[in-house]
């Protein structure tokens, strides 16, 4: 069983977005699985929804996941509200490997955090390594003193250079799985790939498209792909 899990916190977010991704992980994924979102406000919200369990603020609530307390299934999958899926991602979501995530997609070295996929040993090592480093008395100002937000984090826990400038990890002995590696042009970004390229159609070949900040995907959904896929 794979925990397919998103949040969605205060207004940024409308039911829609989670009710799409629902959406379009139940057409495109086949294996075992259940999706959750965790909420402060479950309004109009399709799928199984659950309370915060920590007051962490904002995106910070993607490395509270790995707390235990959640009692995930053996694999958890985190994704992005904005993310859009295009086809089946039975091979990606199976992927058998103890950690996984992305690349950031400006900075190809460095991690980003809009898809992370752990098991239950790694959720326990990158939680006990976020306790130690912050006391519940870090989290109201998280998103003002913690340069590099959770993709810094990520890549000091695994010892990648980028934003992190130490490349001893913090959690030794477990490889940093990205994406883009094991499948070469199916996860891409909205910015760097679609608009910058001037794709008017979709690669076959694409499954995962990364709508990371602005423009946001409703204000993209005339586009033909985006009709199709985003629903």
């Amino acid at each position: 069983m794979i925990d397919i899990v998103c949040f969605k916190w205060g207004d940024k977010f409308s039911p829609k977005y989670v009710n799409n991704l629902y959406r379009m992980v139940e057409r495109n994924v086949t294996v075992p699985h259940r999706f959750i979102c965790y909420t402060d406000n479950d309004y109009g919200v399709e799928c199984e929804t659950r309370p915060f369990l920590t007051d962490l603020p904002y995106w910070w609530y993607i490395i509270g996941l790995t707390n235990p307390a959640h009692e995930h299934s053996e694999k958890t999958i985190y994704m992005d509200l904005d993310t859009i899926i295009t086809g089946n991602i039975d091979h990606i979501v199976s992927l058998d490997v103890p950690f996984a995530t992305i690349s950031d997609f400006y900075a190809i070295r460095g991690l980003q955090t809009a898809y992370i996929m752990w098991n239950k040993e790694v959720g326990q090592r990158l939680w006990n390594f976020f306790t130690e480093k912050y006391s519940p008395d870090d989290y109201e100002n998280l998103c003002r003193s913690a340069t590099g937000g959770t993709n810094q984090f990520l890549e000091e826990a695994f010892g990648v250079v980028r934003l992190n400038k130490n490349a001893k990890p913090k959690l030794e002995g477990i490889d940093v799985n990205r994406l883009q590696n094991h499948f070469p042009n199916q996860c891409v970004s909205y910015k760097v790939q679609v608009v910058k390229q001037g794709w008017k159609e979709l690669p076959e070949n694409v499954r995962m498209i990364f709508v990371h900040g602005k423009p946001m995907p409703h204000e993209v959904q005339n586009e033909l792909w985006m009709k199709e896929h985003w629903r």
